[in-house]
């Protein structure tokens, strides 16, 4: 394509052979004709790229990049923002799917309203785990506790507390980098890239939420989440533990650096640091909780204080001790929800006991009915010379 196309939509590609052929046709079978797609291989190593390259390579809307080494989902989105020449950009997960209407309705909104970034507070999730076309019948709505419509306050205390802090709060937000339709000139403006990091979208919602006045968010399902146990963010092991803790320590100094441009947070160590642990708690809650086991706490507690120890300085000690705090309340809250399953558990057994013993008397009920039948009947013939008897009881034949 000569003329640069109004949409570039970024799909990062790694592994994901089963799915990429129904996402990509998504975007392809839009109402909204004028976009290009970016296709970033990571250096798959199942038959993701060729599977790109035999279906696609050909088409004109279909850009394919492949990175000679695997960077990581947040090195790929940034190689499709380099690489991409659209008015806007619109990232797409290689296991996901949108709407046939998505990209003109963002495409709509962006251009009505002058925003920045357009953000929709729901979306359709799936747990089918198959390269099927998805079932309708099986998709769940999930909408965010934000439900107003219109520009986002520009307050950036209130977005960070409010909005971004704990996103499933009351106002919260969801940082999902694919609820974001972004104009493209705000990566030019502002040095807004993905960090190689776990819960790189929370980083990269933190810095829109700082950096852009003009977010508007609307209140449309657009996009199809499929939410699968192979995904990256079901694929707990040590390495990504340690890489985790790692990224953590990146993700403060990325943090202090934008609050620090900011005359909200500038010479205001106590807030930055407030905020930098609400992103730590975050990511303990969802990562280091998995692997938080009796045998592994002393390795966790070096780590952890190794990581944290340069963001708190003095208060590392007061850090170190709520995350454990935190650890502790998860443990206290696993063994409360196993509680309530056994109980649940055994109310179920007393239910069903409760059904036998109901059934068990209407039984007994029907047969004193019957047995004082046949009593009778013997009770008004005994005075008869003959008889004959024919007698059947509807259970016993």
């Amino acid at each position: 394509m000569l003329q640069a196309p109004y949409i570039s939509v970024i799909v990062p590609v790694y592994n994901v052979e089963r799915y990429i052929k129904l996402c990509i046709n998504s975007i392809l079978n839009q109402t909204f004709k004028d976009f290009e797609i970016i296709i970033i291989d990571d250096f798959s190593h199942d038959n993701s790229y060729k599977i790109c390259t035999e279906l696609y390579g050909n088409n004109e809307k279909v850009r394919i990049i492949r990175h000679e080494k695997n960077m990581g989902l947040g090195s790929a989105r940034n190689t499709g923002i380099v690489n991409a020449r659209g008015k806007y950009i619109y990232f797409v997960d290689s296991d996901d799917l949108i709407l046939p209407n998505a990209l003109e309705v963002l495409y709509n909104v962006a251009e009505e309203t002058g925003a920045d970034v357009v953000h929709t507070s729901s979306y359709y999730e799936t747990h089918q785990d198959d390269d099927l076309p998805i079932k309708v019948r099986d998709l769940l709505m999930e909408k965010e506790p934000y439900n107003k419509v219109g520009f986002l306050d520009k307050n950036i205390l209130y977005r960070l507390e409010k909005c971004w802090r704990e996103w499933d709060s009351e106002d919260g937000i969801r940082p999902m980098a694919w609820l974001h339709f972004c104009r493209r000139d705000i990566f030019a403006r502002f040095p807004l890239r993905f960090e190689s990091i776990i819960s790189e979208d929370e980083l990269f919602s933190f810095e829109l939420f700082c950096r852009i006045e003009k977010f508007f968010v609307i209140d449309a399902a657009l996009y199809v989440y499929r939410r699968r146990e192979g995904s990256i963010m079901k694929s707990y092991t040590p390495k990504r533990l340690n890489d985790g803790i790692t990224g953590m320590r990146r993700c403060a100094k990325k943090m202090k650096s934008v609050m620090n441009e900011l005359p909200e947070f500038s010479g205001n160590s106590r807030l930055q640091e407030y905020f930098i642990y609400e992103l730590f708690e975050g990511f303990f809650g969802s990562h280091i909780m998995t692997f938080y086991k009796k045998e592994l706490n002393n390795e966790l507690n070096v780590s952890i204080t190794a990581t944290i120890e340069p963001i708190f300085k003095e208060n590392t000690i007061l850090a170190n001790y709520l995350f454990n705090a935190l650890s502790n309340s998860k443990v206290k809250l696993e063994n409360s929800n196993n509680n309530i399953n056994q109980l649940k558990n055994l109310a179920n057994q007393l239910y069903h006991n409760n059904q036998q013993l109901s059934q068990n008397h209407q039984r007994m009920s029907l047969f004193l009915q019957e047995q004082n039948s046949i009593l009778k009947l013997f009770e008004e013939m005994k005075s008869d010379d003959k008889k004959i008897f024919l007698v059947g009881t509807p259970r016993h034949g």
